[in-house]
């Protein structure tokens, strides 16, 4: 948090001895090509992928996990061309099912690590993969076996890990790692945990015995992950309650971009850590604004006005309380800089506005008032305010609704164009 040297700010997230378990290091797997990708109605050129691996490469992050390389030729195509860009840091990261051929779609891409994964609750075998407890232990051995025959690090995944039974899923992890896996990776695909919860799920994979070893621990030792998703929108705290619990590798997406509410936040969680528990992320914290700004303009998914860190408003004020309180010292209503993360500070003047802001906004244009002047101008600014209709904003609301309708996905028509196109039907 921001600091003044003459008062005391108490940060109570670390100054009682909360019996954390930070690990020494955090490991940035980001997941914005990827499941970022999976986003409704985004997208992405390969010149596009290869730009945002530069920029998340520029930034700090550890692991991209750049897409499914079996997912089409084009896909391939984009993930061979950021493993050929020669990235300063971060390791190239394909998915694939527990399938030889997505893994043989990954060798040939040219990532340095292969993520296969498989679903693993009960309601995941019987209604999507219609397989049996063995018979998904089965493909994920002989996915993990034939990864790291071919050279390849690999990391288990399961997908709905946390609606799983814990010993079914230690288990089947135990089998992932006597086959080779050097890091194993845990999932909250539908964002159902809480912070409690996710504490508890930890601390019963260690009383199942499952393995853990620290980053680039020796083979029978795997790192540990966490890929968690932001439904109830708890994905912040979800991922910090993991590495509180000692997980070093955190799945984020930048923007929270991702399926249906999105992934967990790569800047939140970055800024979390950097500033409600000191901790050095690694990050270079003064690019995530711009970051933030290209994958907006990338995706076309506008980044929502409140957004911690990055959103428009994050470092906006209008109350005259509070801009008095911030022009005086702004760790009284800031709790870090908005240089720090590459934004800047503004002063919306309207119903709320008080003198203060009118005063530092005219000392800087060299205008002089006097005190009844100030007021006088507070009051034309909140009579302006309360005298405009809604009609303007309402109109906004819904064009921008219109616009994200249209913009996810083929419309009905461009579908059925293509349906009566390929089978010469239409619908009846």
């Amino acid at each position: 948090m921001p600091e003044d040297e003459d008062v005391v700010t108490h940060n109570w997230t670390v100054e009682p001895d909360h019996g954390y378990d930070l690990p020494d290091e955090l490991v940035i797997w980001d997941e914005t090509l990827r499941d970022g990708e999976q986003t409704p109605g985004v997208y992405y050129t390969t010149e596009e992928k290869v730009e945002l691996a530069k920029l998340l490469d520029e930034i700090g992050c550890d692991i991209l996990n750049c897409g499914i390389p079996a997912v089409s030729e084009g896909e391939l195509t984009s993930i061979k061309a950021i493993s050929d860009e020669g990235l300063s840091q971060a390791s190239i990261m394909g998915a694939a099912r527990t399938i030889r051929s997505d893994i043989d779609a990954v060798l040939k891409a040219g990532c340095d690590e292969c993520v296969p994964f498989i679903a693993c609750s009960d309601v995941h075998l019987k209604y999507k993969l219609q397989r049996s407890k063995q018979e998904c232990i089965e493909m994920a051995v002989d996915a993990v076996e034939h990864a790291v025959d071919h050279g390849l690090k690999t990391t288990f995944v399961t997908e709905d890990t946390v609606r799983a039974d814990p010993e079914f899923v230690a288990e089947l992890y135990n089998a992932a790692i006597e086959a080779g896996a050097e890091r194993v990776l845990f999932s909250d695909t539908v964002g159902v945990m809480t912070p409690t919860a996710t504490s508890w799920f930890f601390e019963t994979m260690r009383e199942l015995d499952l393995p853990e070893g620290p980053i680039g621990g020796q083979q029978g030792a795997p790192e540990w992950g966490f890929h968690n998703h932001n439904d109830f929108g708890l994905g912040t705290a979800n991922a910090i309650a993991a590495f509180e619990a000692g997980v070093p590798n955190l799945n984020t997406a930048v923007n929270g971009i991702g399926e249906r509410a999105g992934n967990t936040a790569f800047e939140e969680v970055v800024m979390t850590l950097e500033q409600l528990y000191d901790y050095d992320t690694g990050i270079n914290t003064e690019l995530l604004k711009d970051l933030s700004e290209r994958v907006e303009e990338t995706t076309g998914v506008p980044v929502d006005q409140m957004k911690p860190v990055v959103g428009h408003n994050a470092f906006t004020h209008e109350s005259g309380i509070h801009t008095h309180g911030v022009l005086s010292n702004t760790i009284t209503y800031e709790p870090m800089h908005p240089e720090d993360v590459g934004h800047e500070r503004r002063f919306v003047f309207g119903k709320h506005t008080g003198t203060a802001a009118i005063e530092d906004r005219l000392d800087r244009a060299g205008v002089d008032a006097e005190e009844g002047q100030l007021s006088e101008i507070a009051e034309r600014i909140k009579t302006t305010i309360e005298k405009r209709g809604k009609d303007e904003a309402r109109a906004f609301v819904d064009e921008f609704r219109e616009h994200t309708d249209e913009q996810q996905g083929v419309s009905k028509d461009e579908f059925w164009a293509i349906v009566e196109d390929v089978t010469g039907q239409q619908p009846k």
